[in-house]
C-alpha cells in the first residue's frame, strides 16, 4: 500500500491524502469558462432593431410630409424639386378624387396652369383637371 500512496502523491505533487485515502488539496483550478456569445448576439439584435426602427421612421416621415399640400400656392409648387411636385400631384389628386394624376401629362399641364396663377392654391388647380388625364 505504501507504493500506491507514493504513486498517487508523485502524480499529484501538491495533493495530500486525507482520511479514508481521499486526495485533498493540490492544484484545484476552476476551469469553468464564461461564454458571453449569447449575450453579445442578443445585444446586437436589439441594436439592429433600434436602428431599423429609427431609419424606417425617418423614411416614413420624409415621405409623409413632403411639404406640398392642397393649400400650397402654385409659386411654392413651381419652386419645389420635380420628384416633390409629382408626389404632391398624386397625393392631392387622390385626396381630391381626381383620377389620372399619375399620368405623364399631369405635371406639365399643372405646371403650365400654375405659372399663370402663382397665388392659386395647388389643390384648386388640380381639381380643375378632373377627368382630363
Amino acid at each position: 500500500m505504501t507504493n500506491d500512496n507514493f504513486s498517487i502523491r508523485s502524480n499529484q505533487s501538491h495533493a495530500q491524502t486525507g482520511p479514508g485515502g481521499n486526495i485533498v488539496g493540490g492544484n484545484q483550478h476552476n476551469n469553468k469558462k464564461t461564454n458571453f456569445g449569447g449575450l453579445v448576439a442578443v445585444i446586437a439584435v436589439i441594436v439592429v432593431a433600434i436602428v431599423a426602427i429609427l431609419a424606417g421612421r425617418a423614411v416614413y416621415d420624409k415621405v409623409k410630409s413632403n411639404g406640398l399640400t392642397a393649400e400650397s400656392t402654385c409659386a411654392q409648387f413651381l419652386q419645389a424639386p420635380q420628384d416633390e411636385e409629382l408626389s404632391a400631384i398624386r397625393n392631392i389628386g387622390i385626396e381630391k378624387g381626381v383620377a389620372g394624376t399619375g399620368s405623364p401629362l399631369a405635371l406639365p399641364a399643372i405646371s403650365y396652369d400654375c405659372s399663370g396663377e402663382p397665388n392659386a392654391r395647388l389643390g384648386d388647380v388640380i381639381v380643375k383637371f378632373k377627368g382630363q388625364f
